[in-house]
């Protein structure tokens, strides 16, 4: 019975087993086929993951070869642009200017010490090094040897002195920062060639280059500067005989004016007794014009016997410079809006416009007050006699009624 019951059970167990075994099998089909669906519907998916993973790859070797190639290419823009000297091309900061106090015989004399004391280097035998003298030997020879380190050295120095003759020749104040650069390129151009020799030119060498090119753009520049303030001189002297003339004209005229003045009130005064009311109210106007005849009369004697009376002006013309930009000089004429109408000529697109006169005895000190007041803010760093600055015109009047010697000031 027991055996029989045993025999059932194994029976039912294993017809479940077989039963179970069946289902999972169907379900594996079923799943096997369902995962061959979500392949064959993912497919285009993974090809566009593999096709993507590509891409990158390629946009990742394309950008290391952009930037490599960007790299190569500023290098050799930088190294171009220290050779271009055509105009329109200028340093990126301007040159400092020159003291006042260093004249051209200063320069002259600096120039002569570094061009001395490269020579020197060059007969001392410490331009260059040349850390094989000795060394080496060539055809069994120590002297073979030392010959061609010598004639190594000579032209290293010869390249080097001919770069900085061109530079020199060409040294302008738009470009002796970029050729300050060139020459250190050129030096360490020269150094790396034929390492194996052991010869190469010392810094010593190259900043006494560097300093003599510098040099030479001063003498230039202080030179023309020189010239210009020369020409200016003359322009000044001009302007002041011009001036001279006119305000000598100008007393005259006033003489005139007040003589035929007198004349004709002292023939009112002769007749006041029999005067009526209106001749003698126009008597006294006509003293009152004479009053003003007479202080017209002793201001343009007055210019003319003071050479250094004149007006400082402050205009700006913004039609032509822009916002922020004014004149401040001077002029010695009578009537000072007449060297304004001569600034607004066919030079400038439009007339000046005129924010103060100040009529001074001493006008170039009032002058110079205010130019010195606004240094920092010139347009032209480097020619200090131009007279425009980045200042607004509000500026400009607070300034003068600091200065403190007497003046008068008309603001418009």
């Amino acid at each position: 019975m027991f055996e029989a019951f045993m025999l059932v059970g194994s029976a039912a167990a294993f017809a479940g087993c077989l039963y179970l075994s069946m289902v999972a099998k169907k379900h594996f089909v079923v799943a096997t086929a369902r995962t061959r669906e979500m392949d064959e519907l993912y497919k285009p998916v993974s090809e566009i993951e593999e096709a993507l993973k590509t891409a990158q790859s390629s946009y990742e070797t394309l950008r290391s070869d952009y930037e490599k190639s960007r790299k190569a290419l500023l290098a050799n823009e930088k190294a171009h642009s220290l050779y271009i000297v055509g105009s329109g091309v200028a340093d990126i900061a301007p040159c400092p200017p020159i003291p006042a106090s260093v004249t051209l015989q200063d320069l002259e004399q600096k120039m002569k010490e570094v061009v001395d004391a490269r020579k020197q280097l060059v007969r001392d035998k410490k331009a260059c090094l040349n850390t094989n003298h000795g060394k080496m030997v060539v055809n069994g020879r120590k002297g073979a040897a030392n010959t061609m380190f010598a004639r190594e050295v000579r032209l290293r120095i010869r390249v080097f002195d001919d770069e900085l003759k061109a530079l020199l020749a060409m040294v302008s104040w738009n470009n002796v920062k970029r050729f300050e650069l060139r020459l250190e390129a050129s030096f360490k151009a020269i150094n790396s060639v034929g390492p194996e020799m052991g010869v190469s030119l010392l810094p010593t060498y190259l900043q006494l280059g560097k300093r003599e090119l510098r040099l030479k753009f001063d003498i230039d520049r202080l030179k023309q500067q020189i010239k210009e303030e020369q020409r200016e001189e003359r322009a000044f002297r001009r302007e002041q005989e011009r001036a001279e003339q006119q305000l000598a004209r100008a007393a005259e005229n006033a003489r005139l004016d007040r003589e035929k003045m007198e004349r004709l009130v002292a023939r009112e005064l002769a007749r006041i007794e029999s005067a009526t009311e209106e001749q003698r109210e126009l008597l006294q106007l006509h003293q009152q014009e004479l009053d003003v005849l007479v202080a017209e009369e002793r201001r343009a004697v007055s210019m003319a016997q003071i050479t250094r009376a004149g007006f400082v002006y402050v205009i700006s013309n913004e039609a032509s410079f822009g916002p922020g930009v004014c004149k401040i000089g001077m002029t010695r004429r009578l009537d000072p809006m007449d060297r304004v109408k001569e600034l607004g000529d066919a030079s400038v697109p439009a007339l000046f416009d005129v924010h103060a006169f100040a009529y001074c005895e001493d006008a170039p000190v009032l002058e110079k007050f205010l130019h010195e007041r606004f240094s920092q803010r010139r347009v032209n760093r480097v020619n200090w006699r131009k007279e425009f600055f980045y200042i607004e015109p509000q500026e400009a009047l607070a300034a003068l009624r600091t200065y403190p010697e007497p003046f008068a000031l008309e603001v418009y």
